[in-house]
């Protein structure tokens, strides 16, 4: 589960918590006669699992086609039970697909913009089918929405793709306790946790702490991820020196923040879900993602 999976689920759990009716839409992510796990959060596949990413690295087309296929369908019969659609602007479709039945639905439209990718970026990553990508996300940019982002760099990258009106600012999508943990013993570790993708850089670590060893000697790194980058960072750790903590595919988010002397940021800005919900007597909300 992504960051930005998270931040949702905080969310939804959140509102019900202080009585809202919530209803979360996503691709299905769990096997077939499972259940999705949210408690008291009615939680509707609106399309099929499928992979979310190519054999290089990059997000397929497919999914993001599929979920908002699969969000408009349901915002045209179910629309003008919620007050407010909250969605990501990524991935894009499941945006305009709330936007362009609004109107049948009489909800404002809020969405979160978790990154604004450059023309650059957009290049990069998919090539001459950059300039498709850079469009849908101006037209998104440009519906009538509220807007949050996570940065003033994504920010003012919204304010020049043409948003209406001013985005809010947040400072990060942390769920848990704001105290600083205590920090367990044994010894100062830096620590590299998220996707493994070239972006973020995280083999660069391992190259990093070697230099600062030169002044903090017992200075160690641990990394904590997935993703395609995944194979080349064991390989960079296990020939560094000093040794680096064992790779982990995954960790409880109080585990690593109690190891972390230095939480590590090297990634590089690029660019780059849907809520709704009812101020009813028992607010009502349903959520995209």
């Amino acid at each position: 589960m992504g960051g930005a999976e998270r931040w949702y689920r905080n969310l939804a759990e959140r509102l019900r918590d202080e009585g809202h009716d919530v209803t979360y839409l996503t691709l299905r992510q769990w096997d077939r006669g499972e259940d999705a796990g949210v408690e008291e959060v009615e939680v509707i596949p609106v399309g099929p699992q499928m992979p979310l990413y190519g054999s290089n690295g990059n997000r397929r087309i497919t999914p993001p086609l599929v979920f908002g296929a699969g969000v408009l369908w349901h915002l045209l019969r179910h629309g003008r039970s919620f007050d407010v659609v909250h969605t990501a602007s990524f991935p894009y479709f499941s945006l305009l697909a709330a936007s362009a039945v609004r109107g049948l639905g009489g909800y404002v439209l809020v969405t979160d913009w978790h990154e604004v990718w450059s023309s650059q970026y957009w290049r990069e990553y998919l090539g001459r089918l950059g300039r498709v990508g850079e469009t849908v996300q101006r037209l998104c940019a440009r519906v009538r929405q509220r807007a949050f982002c996570f940065s003033e760099l994504h920010g003012e990258r919204l304010r020049a793709l043409g948003l209406r009106g001013e985005p809010t600012v947040l400072r990060g999508e942390w769920a848990g306790p704001l105290g600083r943990p205590r920090p367990a013993p044994g010894g100062a570790t830096a620590v590299f946790a998220g996707r493994l993708i070239p972006e973020k850089q995280a083999a660069a670590l391992v190259g990093a702490i070697a230099v600062a060893t030169t002044t903090r000697p017992k200075l160690r790194g641990a990394i904590y991820g997935d993703g395609p980058d995944r194979a080349a960072s064991p390989q960079s750790m296990r020939t560094a020196r000093p040794p680096w903590l064992p790779f982990t595919a995954s960790s409880t988010t109080t585990s690593w923040r109690r190891r972390c002397a230095t939480p590590s940021a090297s990634s590089f800005p690029r660019g780059g879900r849907a809520t709704a919900w009812s101020w009813s007597r028992r607010p009502r909300w349903a959520f995209p993602r």
